[in-house]
């Protein structure tokens, strides 16, 4: 048995509606259907998904072979073999696959990680000689008759670098490491330029404080990329190629407005109950004090009495009683009379 609306079988395209059990439906047997109301149909016509972008789908092939397609569905006919999309064959042999895919027989490694060293200790010295190192190490070489090569010189000035970027303590105060510092941290390659990197010591520390003098700043002698942002740097040459991190814009809808003044009014209500009830505490305390006074005075006057009465003194009192006022948390609570 099939169900369907009355409002909606004799139509060829509606909106679809969830069914309904408050609506009266009609009964079909299988003999009282029509076949072609049993066919898709939307309102703009037959639309049947191609599967391929829509620039693609004006290809002449895909359009004629949907065409008969569709015609074969209005006509309740097959059109299988009729129309085909031409597809390249898979069955066929290469004969140059040998020579395209070289098969090479895998080995397993001894270890899947090879090494782990960072980027800048792989690809070798970052220092980079400008046209002042060419011009003191032209001079150097000529006074000293020295055989100090370029790359050695770069070694050199990079140990220095590093032994200066491990000190911040003395960066900080504008200080640089001395000779002895830098000497006890030599490698076994510079080891043997020990007496040139003495003299390459002095160049690398006055062009530090050359460094120091222009920019106003303890920096490295290689420039860095700036990866820090910084509210008082925005005018350093610098700042375009630092890290820029995408912030996401957050769009504000109704609904977070709407929940969002729920949370504050529901803050602003339980602040004000925690102010009330600092206040209720305030007021507990205060009786408690009131009530430890009336009890000492009270003692007091019974004490009063009985040395009065043991001393024979029988003076009286006099009727204006002095006003004792109680004062916590800056509040006038009560006067107390004796």
């Amino acid at each position: 048995m099939t169900f369907l609306q009355n409002s909606t079988i004799n139509r060829k395209s509606f909106r679809h509606r969830k069914v309904d059990n408050k609506k009266p439906l009609r009964i079909y047997t299988p003999g009282e259907i029509n076949e072609d109301d049993c066919i898709p149909v939307s309102r703009a016509g037959i639309e049947i998904e191609t599967g391929v972008e829509k620039e693609e789908e004006e290809e002449w092939h895909l359009v004629n072979a949907l065409k008969l397609r569709t015609e074969s569905m209005e006509k309740g006919a097959t059109a299988s073999g009729k129309a085909t999309i031409p597809v390249p064959t898979s069955s066929r042999r290469i004969s140059y696959y040998a020579d395209v895919y070289q098969t090479h027989k895998w080995k397993k490694p001894s270890t899947y990680v090879k090494f782990s060293l960072p980027v800048e200790e792989c690809i070798g010295c970052l220092y980079c000689m400008d046209e002042k190192d060419d011009i003191w190490l032209a001079e150097h070489k000529q006074k000293n008759n020295s055989t100090l090569t370029e790359d050695q010189f770069e070694e050199i000035m990079q140990h220095f670098e590093n032994v200066a970027k491990n000190k911040p303590q003395l960066l900080a105060k504008k200080q640089f490491p001395s000779w002895q510092d830098c000497e006890a941290c030599l490698s076994e390659s510079l080891l043997v330029l020990k007496s040139e990197a003495e003299k390459v010591y002095s160049y690398w520390k006055n062009k530090r404080w050359d460094r120091l003098k222009q920019y106003q700043k303890v920096g490295p002698l290689m420039f860095e990329i700036k990866t820090q942002e910084g509210k008082d740097e925005e005018d350093h040459p610098w700042t375009c190629f630092r890290r820029r991190e995408l912030k996401p814009i957050r769009r504000t809808r109704r609904t977070e407005t709407a929940s969002f003044d729920k949370l504050r009014k529901i803050r602003k209500d339980i602040n004000s109950g925690r102010q009330i009830m600092v206040h209720v505490t305030m007021r507990e305390k205060t009786k408690k004090q009131k009530i430890e006074l009336d009890r000492k005075i009270f003692e007091k006057e019974c004490t009063a009495r009985e040395l009065r009465k043991k001393l024979g003194i029988r003076n009286e009192i006099s009727h204006e009683q002095p006003k004792v006022y109680i004062y916590s948390f800056n509040l006038l609570v009560d006067q107390v009379y004796l």
